[in-house]
């Protein structure tokens, strides 16, 4: 069977958007690059779902109009001149609420019952999400409304949509796959600046009691036969459970989200960027 229709990741959104950028990237830094080779590259970047004319001109390596007459001379035509003051329209607090009641509606069947399909939690979470929003924009909100909460419950909801779609990906796909996919996006970030890769860290723990304490190691040098190249492995001062699929997505989005803000304090020089 044709391995287009049996590997679930092969056109992932933002693993095609992360390659076509690294790919605008390489063409950057290669000495005499030919511009009609760039404006492909950005249409490419385009269409895998790069609308974001700063980004594309940052890994382009050249400035925002440039990337705009590349996309024009494609007919390809963003919304407004890179020059132009962007002018969004206002996030209105009725329109969200609607959303959010609507989807409600929709989702709540799916919700009753013993088991509840993977896939309608996660939309139950996107739901949560959107009505936190939707409290946040009331320009009338209850005396005892706490804003603070509701900011930090939408974060929590976002952590909880992320780990219920990497329990999903660790049902339908192999290892082999998994692996593939963090090591691909950890390699494409990298390249392109946006976070250095993490080869190993150490984690310290201190447990409830104050007292205990508790090092973890986390590299992803893989025991021979057990998993594949860039599988996470973790080892420490106290016996921990084996790295499964989830876990395994699980720190290597965390890790990546760390060194990106790291990454992002670090001189320009450093990072590679300002060649």
């Amino acid at each position: 069977m044709d391995d287009e229709h049996t590997d679930p990741l092969r056109h992932d959104p933002e693993t095609r958007r992360l390659s076509t950028l690294l790919a605008l990237r390489t063409w950057a830094v290669q000495a005499g690059g030919d511009p009609s080779n760039r404006a492909s590259l950005v249409v490419l970047a385009w269409e895998a779902g790069e609308h974001r004319l700063v980004e594309l001109a940052r890994a382009a390596g050249v400035d925002q109009q440039t990337v705009f007459e590349d996309l024009l001379r494609r007919d390809v035509t963003p919304r407004g001149l890179p020059s132009d003051t962007p002018s969004p329209e206002l996030l209105e607090h009725r329109h969200v609420a609607v959303l959010a009641d609507r989807l409600s509606q929709v989702l709540l069947p799916t919700m009753i019952g013993p088991v509840t399909e993977p896939l309608a939690s996660v939309a139950w979470t996107a739901h949560q999400v959107l009505e936190g929003l939707a409290k946040v924009l009331d320009p009338h909100p209850e005396p005892d409304f706490d804003r603070v909460a509701w900011l930090a419950g939408i974060a929590e909801h976002a952590d909880g949509l992320r780990r219920d779609i990497h329990r999903q990906l660790a049902a339908e796909c192999t290892d082999a796959q998994l692996a593939t996919l963090t090591t691909d996006t950890a390699d494409a970030v990298a390249e392109l600046g946006t976070a250095a890769y993490v080869e190993a860290a150490e984690l310290r723990l201190i447990m409830a009691d104050g007292l205990t304490r508790v090092r973890v190691d986390l590299d992803r040098t893989a025991r021979p036969g057990e998993h594949p190249a860039g599988w996470s492995q973790w080892s420490g001062t106290a016996a921990l459970d084996p790295v499964d699929r989830v876990r395994h997505l699980e720190l290597s989005s965390l890790l990546r989200q760390l060194s990106e803000i790291v990454t992002g304090a670090l001189p320009a020089a450093l990072v590679g960027l300002d060649a």
